[in-house]
């Protein structure tokens, strides 16, 4: 009989002690789950503690999922040494062969930051469109928008902002308050153009994580571009104080914008003291060397700017998007593009212009109170044979950029000469990389104008692809610059359409409006 109590005492006691055990692995694993939603530098180097406490004590597929993800942002995005970490701990969880939404944006990240964008795009893309098999944490939403978010961080940094900016806009509408989604977001709005709603989205990021130094450089550099240095100072200084301290390559990167700033103020000495400390720091990036090119531009050395982005010590994966960014620089409105970047740098879409086989479309759309209108421009190269073509149509409304339905489309084409083709990239690309002169119009109508190019292969030269937009809600107000580019853009496509006779396609819509609304009673021109 006590033999029988002594062994009932010794199960009761060990499975006490087993519950005791997995109970202590459980708030591990949810503590790093909350540090990994911080999307901070402190909080993945505390989630990193949590998980490696883990799998120390037990050989966990999950953690190990948690561990890779974690170490391969802290390697791509923070410039740690922890590529070897991130790939040992993805091997051990996919050795596993557990199905995990952590785990496969791990694999993701590590080929984007390997220098596969294209192979992380494909990975994520398909991951992205099943149903999760695993539901982490008991939240499906969670799943889909991480992997949602990941597809268009990866998208973001190859330079497909349309898809970023969808498949980001996807993962926000499930989880609206994630720092990390709106912070890639906020950036993607900017590229394109779309300075209030980036904005916004850096600031959803900053009431959510305070401290999130991701946003708070990205409202710094957009504020620096558009002139409002005080802004700009106000969030440069909150990464340079936060505590705990961000990763070395934002610190980096505060310090010369910082630079930028006193370049500004009239304080050159001051100004060369930080650039020696974001140097000083070892830990180059795109934004980094962007920063310091924005620096050399506003200072007049303009080789020095080029230069630098040519020789920068950045990852093999950054290098595509700095010489993108920096080509890209005189379609950025405001106070940068007014001083420096229409005047130094070549249009982004200039390879249309020799390309055997390229496509530059432009498309203005607007919007008012009952209704609006959509144009569109579209140079075709097909083996050297340029043809132009233009097509208008009434839409019922548009909103932040997205058109409504097209009513009573009509186009029509021309051929054009060598010079012909040369004349309208010209034109578009001067309407399209120079500030407008403020309007005077302050009126509820929106106002969207969006270029996208393609250029195929030439002579050792990468296939080059694009596109940027600009436009507001409302005409006037604090978010000017984009309506007056998105303006010059629309006067630069009416002189095209003038120049090359595709005034018929507008006149035909306008004709056919006509046509339906008189016979209806009352004769009332609207869309249907």
């Amino acid at each position: 009989m006590v033999a029988l109590l002594l062994v009932g005492y010794y199960v009761r006691t060990k499975q006490v002690l087993q519950d005791e055990h997995m109970g202590e692995i459980s708030h591990q694993l949810r503590a790093m789950q909350d540090e990994l939603a911080h999307d901070t530098y402190a909080g993945y180097r505390a989630a990193t503690q949590h998980g490696e406490r883990i799998v120390t004590d037990l050989d966990l597929a999950s953690a190990h999922a948690y561990l890779a993800y974690t170490y391969a942002i802290l390697w791509g995005e923070h410039g740690d040494d922890t590529e070897a970490l991130a790939r040992s701990h993805l091997a051990k969880a996919q050795a596993a062969k557990i199905q995990h939404s952590y785990l496969t944006v791990a694999e993701g990240y590590l080929k984007l930051f390997g220098g596969d964008s294209k192979g992380a795009e494909v990975l994520l893309a398909a991951a992205a469109t099943e149903p999760p098999t695993v539901d982490e944490g008991g939240c499906a939403r969670h799943t889909f928008s991480l992997l949602s978010g990941a597809l268009g961080i990866i998208q973001m940094h190859a330079g497909d902002l349309e898809s970023a900016y969808r498949n980001l806009k996807a993962a926000q509408a499930e989880l609206p308050a994630d720092p990390r989604t709106n912070t890639a977001l906020g950036k993607v709005l900017y590229h394109q153009g779309a300075e209030f709603q980036a904005a916004n989205a850096f600031d959803t990021a900053l009431r959510c994580e305070k401290d999130h130094a991701g946003a708070a450089l990205g409202v710094a550099l957009m504020a620096l571009d558009l002139g409002k240095l005080d802004t700009a100072e106000k969030f440069v200084s909150r990464v340079l104080a936060a505590s705990p301290a961000p990763s070395q390559r934002q610190l980096a990167i505060a310090h010369m914008a910082n630079a930028v700033l006193l370049d500004q103020r009239n304080k050159a000495a001051d100004a060369d003291r930080e650039q020696a400390l974001a140097e000083g720091l070892k830990s180059p990036s795109k934004d980094l060397y962007l920063t310091l090119a924005r620096r050399l531009l506003l200072i007049g050395k303009k080789e020095e700017a080029a230069a630098a982005v040519r020789q920068a010590p950045v990852r093999q994966w950054e290098r595509p998007g700095l010489e993108r960014d920096f080509a890209a620089f005189p379609s950025a409105g405001g106070f940068m593009a007014g001083k420096v970047y229409a005047e130094t740098v070549a249009s982004p879409f200039v390879c249309v212009e020799t390309s055997p086989n390229a496509e530059l479309v432009v498309t203005v759309d607007t919007a008012g109170c009952f209704g609006g209108s959509s144009t569109n421009l579209r140079l075709s190269i097909n083996n050297q044979t340029a043809t132009l073509k233009g097509e208008f149509g009434l839409t019922a409304g548009a909103h932040d950029g997205q058109p409504g339905p097209l009513h009573f489309p009509h186009s029509q084409e021309v051929a054009l000469t060598q010079e012909e083709r040369a004349q309208v990239v010209r034109t578009i690309g001067a309407a399209a990389t120079h500030p407008e002169s403020p309007s005077t119009c302050h009126s509820t109508t929106s106002l969207w104008a969006r270029v996208t190019w393609r250029c195929a292969d030439q002579a050792g030269k990468r296939p080059a692809s694009g596109s940027i937009s600009f436009g507001s809600s409302e005409c006037g107000g604090l978010f000017e610059t984009g309506y007056n580019r998105a303006n010059g853009v629309d006067r630069a496509v009416e002189a095209l359409f003038n120049r090359h006779r595709l005034d018929e396609a507008r006149q035909a819509t306008m004709r056919e409006l006509h046509a339906r609304a008189s016979g209806k009673d009352g004769g009332v021109d609207e869309v249907p």
